[in-house]
Parts: C-alpha cells; structure tokens; sequence
C-alpha cells in the first residue's frame, strides 16, 4: 500500500487489488482557529448566527466536499467521459476509485498543449488541475483525470468533455 497525500486529501492506493481509496483531511485546528479570530475571544461565535463566523468552515472541510463532488460528477457524466470514475463515496468521508498508471511526466508538456487548443484555452480557468501531471492517468488506453472536485475544473471538463475524450496516450 503506498499514502499519498494532498492538500486536503489522503489517497490510499492498494495497485495490487486495483482500487484507491480517497479520505478528507479535515482541518480542525485551522477551522477553530479561523472561528477564535473571527471573534475576539471567540465566545461571540458560539452566540452568532451570523453566516460571516463560517467563512473558512469550507476551506476546513474541503475535501469531503471535493470527495462528494466527485462522487456526483461522476455519476452525472458516466464512465465513457474524461474522468476516472468514483465507484463508491460514504457521503464524501471516502470514495473508492479504480487504480490507474499515472500518466508519464515527460509526455505531460505535450499533453497540457493539446488540452489547452481542444479548450481555446479554458483549462487557464483551472491551472491547478490541469497543469500537473499527477492529476491524470492511462486507464484502460484512456487519457483520465484523476483530481476533479472543484467546480472549476468539473465546468472545463463538461464544456470540452467531447474533445477530451478523444485524448489517446501516445
């Protein structure tokens, strides 16, 4: 079993039983933290129910969130599109995907190119999805993407999903 961990994510990938299993990072330290600030000595908090005290609650839990997203994205667009699907999500707490190759890193300059002519451009919309290699992989001869919780990278694939899926690794 390898861990790979994200920004508000840990992925566990089990390559020899096929599957990875996507589980939040839940940021509570930072989410506390966030609610003290908003309140001088953060008594004000508990007694506010003023929609300003939860600014930074999604940041804290932005990987569930991503998680979630995923699962419903890839229900919503089907196996046949540019994305590795979600099998299974636990209401975001985690989401069970096939294992993939990663895509090789000394082809991704050529790759990112072609995204970015299919898309006049609009994957600059999301330059951190798309512009890093291990957010894509080789799934059964398919190009995929693996990381695509964020509703600006879900709205640049749905735009050019019909030009995406004609990427082929070469």
């Amino acid at each position: 079993m390898k861990i790979c961990k994200g920004t508000n994510r840990v992925v566990f990938v089990f390559e020899s039983m096929g599957f990875v299993v996507k589980v939040p990072i839940i940021h509570f330290v930072r989410l506390f933290r966030g609610m003290m600030m908003k309140h001088e000595l953060g008594f004000g908090f508990w007694l506010s129910a003023s929609p300003k005290c939860c600014e930074g609650a999604k940041w804290c839990v932005n990987g569930l969130v991503e998680n979630w997203s995923e699962w419903r994205f890839s229900k919503t667009m089907g196996e046949q599109a540019f994305i590795l699907p979600t099998y299974i999500s636990l209401f975001g707490l985690l989401n069970i995907c096939p294992y993939s190759d990663d895509f090789p890193a000394d082809k991704f300059k050529g790759l990112e190119k072609k995204m970015g002519d299919m898309s006049n451009g609009s994957i600059a919309w999301d330059s951190h999805h798309f512009t890093n290699s291990k957010n894509f992989c080789v799934h059964q001869g398919c190009i995929k993407m693996r990381d695509y919780g964020g509703a600006s990278t879900q709205k640049v694939i749905r735009w050019n999903v019909k030009a995406f899926n004609t990427l082929r690794p070469s």
